[in-house]
C-alpha cells in the first residue's frame, strides 16, 4: 500500500465515522459546532 493509498483509506474511514456519528446523533449542527471547531484549532 502506497502512502497515498494509506491516506485515502484513513480519509474514507474518518468520513464514514463522521457520517455515522451525525446519523445517530440527536444534536443539531449548531449544538456540536463549537466543540468541533475547538478541536480543529487545537
Amino acid at each position: 500500500m502506497t502512502q497515498l493509498e494509506h491516506i485515502e483509506a484513513i480519509e474514507k474511514r474518518l468520513w464514514g465515522a463522521a457520517d455515522t456519528l451525525r446519523a445517530n446523533s440527536n444534536y443539531a449542527s449548531n449544538e456540536y459546532f463549537l466543540p468541533v471547531m475547538g478541536l480543529v484549532f487545537l
